[in-house]
């Protein structure tokens, strides 16, 4: 679309909202024309040039230039705007935006600002709002300017879209579309919003740098031909930044989801052919993903796998230290009090929000959880949580000891959603608990909506209705306030990485390595491959006298070795002395004991009956029949 500059010689037209013709006098019109209309009447009524008259006019122009600008028939490519742009800022309908509020026209760098100061239908913003950059997001809304088979699950997801060339060439493939509804059918939560814009936007790279090397390719859809093969590597080549000379991708990761994600629209693609019923294009699309299934691995995937195999050797681990750990923790708590003290006494909504983040991150940091599983509970997780005591359990209660029934006590376990949809514990301690009462106690004087059912929700955003603290970001920000020494080390991953580190220098058996897997809820795998890092003293200490010992060197560990041998001999020794005693051998028994007491540890100790297996000379080991001496003749067998 094209729109008037303000140097064209002819007068702009405004559109009737009644009849959808363009007229010069448009109140004149509406006056003569349609005075039965309910809004006409009302302007009418009013005094010429008053305000209330010309607020009705100006919401009548711009219902007539949006229904001008959305029908394709009555537009035929011009676009009616609130003011014509100057010549040097050319035509281009792109650079245009539609106020979600008055649905007027407006050029992007004067959207915000019309919405600031002039804006007459602007609502009044609750305190979350105010600052947040959500305008656009509305104008996109609004516009409602993409693909017609687009499902309301993805028109929610182009909201957060940047509106820029790439984003319109997706918008409008119906491919894309296809996937884009599926995606947004699959994946329904709010989170997964985000994964599903990159999907997108990554496809949308890698078609537009497609279009550049083969013209002949206009949509999606056209890639999927054997011919075409050859132009699809190069392009997702160029998209990760291949660099021939040394082999290496630049962005290996965005080489492999491009891979997987023509390979999962391909499947796609074909499913649509078939019910179409047009066995040529079906044909032609699994032709394309044979070759490729073929081909793509010695093509892309080795590279991309050698390349992140090299980037994990070199990647360096920054693990939080106890010290940093302690001192964030205690900035927390500390905080936490002073919320939770000046909340009890009168209601504030900042401060309510202020414990609620406070609350969300002190348990992140006691129970090692993702940021998911901490924005993922529930007030049914909370109310249903568990406690361990004598009115709740009280057979294991009593089977606990003293300390183990101090700690049921203090501590209660919710369970909520993890990844890949586990049930995950989380441990509250009655400082957490009473927080959260309090928060919970709050929640309609906060104005939290009723069908946000977040444990950390927010007042309703103007683009989402469910809103909850961001884990991440809170994290982020408390990490810098606490002055911790260094604070990059800080976040979920990590302090989770840490936690598993330390689970070696516990010396925790098997059992104890699952459960405190299945505690921070992953695979056991994943805990001793991913999450437990080999740090350079167990490499360097332990292995290197081990590889000393295997040269014949000798090392700490031949001493520790002596010394256990040494213990042992002596064990035995007062081990065979008691069997003496007990079968009668008192004389013996004394003898030997008074000569071991006066000799001393480090003297042999002579005995009657027994001599320690470690003292006693070697006998041979009686002869081990060979297959051939197994063979028994009738004679030996008489004898």
């Amino acid at each position: 679309m094209f729109v008037e500059t303000s140097d064209c010689p002819s007068t702009k037209r405004l559109c009737c909202p009644f009849c959808d013709k363009l007229y010069i006098k448009l109140a004149r019109h509406m006056e003569n024309k349609h005075k039965t209309e309910e809004d006409v009447k009302k302007f009418m009524c009013l005094p010429k040039g008053s305000k209330s008259r010309l607020l009705i006019l100006d919401s009548l122009r711009k219902t007539g230039q949006d229904n001008w600008n959305k029908s394709a028939k009555l537009n035929k490519g011009k676009m009616i705007t609130c003011r014509r742009p100057n010549k040097k800022f050319g035509n281009k309908s792109t650079r245009f935006k539609t106020c979600p509020y008055c649905i007027g026209q407006y050029t992007r760098g004067s959207l915000r600002l019309h919405v600031r100061n002039n804006c007459p239908r602007k609502p009044i913003q609750n305190e979350e709002a105010k600052g947040k950059r959500f305008i656009t997001a509305l104008a996109t809304s609004v516009e409602a300017r993409y693909h017609e088979n687009a499902s309301a699950g993805l028109q929610k997801v182009y909201k957060r879209f940047r509106d820029d060339a790439l984003v319109w060439s997706l918008k409008f493939d119906w491919l894309i579309t296809v996937y884009g509804n599926k995606q947004a059918a699959k994946y329904t939560r709010l989170k997964s919003r985000p994964m599903i814009k990159g999907r997108l936007r990554l496809i949308a790279r890698f078609l537009q740098e497609l279009k550049r090397i083969e013209p002949e390719v206009k949509d999606l859809a056209t890639l999927y031909h054997p011919k075409y093969f050859d132009r699809v590597v190069e392009a997702i080549q160029a998209v990760a930044r291949f660099d021939v000379e040394k082999n290496e991708y630049g962005a290996p990761a965005t080489a492999s989801s491009c891979v997987t994600l023509v390979k999962q629209i391909g499947v796609i693609l074909i499913s649509e052919y078939i019910k179409r019923d047009d066995q040529e294009l079906q044909r032609l699309t699994e032709n394309f993903m044979t070759v490729m299934n073929i081909d793509i691995h010695n093509m892309i995937n080795k590279t991309v796998n050698e390349n992140q195999s090299k980037m994990r050797r070199r990647r360096v681990v920054n693990l939080p230290s106890l010290d940093d750990l302690k001192i964030l923790n205690e900035y927390i708590q500390s905080e936490c009090n002073v919320c939770y003290d000046e909340l009890s006494k009168s209601f504030n909504y900042k401060k309510w929000v202020c414990l609620s983040k406070l609350t969300m991150i002190s348990i992140l940091i006691f129970n090692r959880k993702r940021v998911g599983d901490m924005e993922n509970i529930t007030l049914d997780d909370f109310h249903y949580k568990e406690e361990m005591n004598e009115n709740t359990n009280q057979e294991l209660f009593a089977a606990l000891s003293d300390e183990s029934k101090d700690l049921a006590r203090r501590y209660s376990r919710m369970r909520v959603r993890g990844k890949l949809n586990r049930t995950v514990p989380v441990l509250l301690n009655q400082t957490m608990k009473k927080c959260l009462e309090l928060l919970v106690s709050h929640r309609e004087d906060a104005l939290i909506d009723t069908k946000n059912d977040h444990l950390f929700a927010l007042q309703p955003s103007p683009i989402e209705d469910i809103n909850y603290i961001n884990a991440g970001t809170t994290l982020k920000k408390f990490v810098e306030l606490s002055g911790v020494k260094n604070p990059s080390s800080i976040n979920a991953t990590n302090m989770r990485k840490q936690l598993a580190t330390m689970c070696v220098s516990l010396k925790l058996d098997d059992g104890e390595v699952a459960d405190v897997a299945d505690f921070m809820g992953h695979a056991e795998l994943v805990h001793r491959n991913s999450y437990r890092q080999n740090t350079i003293d167990r490499q360097v200490v332990k292995m290197s006298q081990w590889l000393e010992a295997a040269l014949g060197n000798e090392t700490s560990i031949d001493t520790e070795q002596r010394k256990t041998d040494d213990e042992s001999l002596q064990k035995a020794s007062k081990l065979l002395q008691l069997l003496d005693a007990a079968l009668g051998d008192e004389e013996s028994c004394d003898d030997n004991v008074c000569s071991s007491e006066s000799s001393g540890p480090a003297q042999n100790v002579t005995m009657k009956s027994k001599v320690p297996a470690a003292a006693a000379p070697k006998r041979k080991p009686p002869a081990v029949p060979t297959k051939k001496s197994k063979r028994v003749t009738g004679r030996n067998r008489k004898a």
